[in-house]
């Protein structure tokens, strides 16, 4: 009977700890089209307003037409022509957001098939697939409001396509990325390096830094150094697991004051 009692105990065990692991990949799942969705709102807000600019310069292009005052100014340029030029400068602004636009949601719809074949790791074994990494390194940054801060570099040897585990490698890079632009208000850096058959990526930022005695807390569950700030400490966690399932790991190195670095 005790033998029996002790083998429920172990099945719940299981069931509970299966339970929150799918709980952690829905939670990080929705952490990254947290981002993707916040940066396709603003790709739309920026379309909108150039759009608006356009439709504006258009009524005061008809408005000159048909005035006497349309054609020169003071200072004797031509209003009509300076007007058209700002429509056509508006239009290639909408040009580039659309292009933008458009790849973003392409790398997203690469990261939603990845995730959702990360909610069934435990019921699944790797899959290897063919990726261009210099591609995927040059839109990656446009996930976040805080592009400009974020660098890529790839290493000249890099191949043109990396067979990966696709649903590891976006659930690790997203969330060490988005950790390290949301403790620091510095520059943010991917670099991605190729050797003996071995895809290594390292992203490094100009944060507050971890002190040496943290390094290990972090991969924790629900560990977050900064109480202050928003989420619920599951990404590194994540991480570590993702990456354990490949049989690898996640290094850092880091002192306090002085950035960190994630590889």
């Amino acid at each position: 009977m005790k033998l029996l009692w002790i083998t429920q105990k172990q099945l719940l065990l299981a069931k509970k700890r299966e339970m929150e692991y799918q709980s952690r990949l829905i939670s990080n799942l929705g952490h990254n089209y947290g981002n993707i969705s916040g940066i396709a709102q603003y790709n739309w807000n920026q379309i909108s307003y150039n759009a608006e600019n356009i439709w504006s310069y258009i009524n005061q292009i008809t408005e000159l037409s048909n005035s006497n005052d349309g054609y020169n100014n003071i200072n004797g340029e031509n209003k009509l022509h300076l007007k058209i030029l700002q429509v056509k400068e508006e239009i290639q602004k909408c040009m580039r957001y659309i292009v933008k636009g458009r790849n973003v949601a392409e790398i997203s719809q690469l990261i939603l098939h990845a995730n959702v074949k990360n909610l069934c790791v435990n019921i699944r074994k790797p899959e290897f697939q063919p990726m261009n990494i210099r591609n995927i390194l040059i839109w990656i940054p446009h996930l976040f409001i805080s592009s400009n801060r974020v660098s890529t570099v790839v290493d000249k040897n890099m191949p043109q396509l990396v067979y990966i585990e696709r649903s590891v490698f976006f659930n690790c890079l997203l969330n060490i990325l988005s950790n390290a632009l949301k403790y620091t208000n510095g520059c943010v850096s991917i670099k991605a390096s190729y050797s003996n058959m071995q895809l290594t990526m390292c992203v490094s930022d100009e944060g507050p830094g971890i002190k040496e005695e943290d390094h290990e807390r972090i991969f924790e569950r629900s560990v977050r150094l900064d109480t202050n700030s928003y989420g619920l400490g599951l990404g590194l966690h994540s991480v570590r697991e993702s990456l354990e399932w490949l049989n690898t790991e996640c290094h850092v190195e880091s002192k306090s004051g002085h950035g960190a670095s994630f590889w």
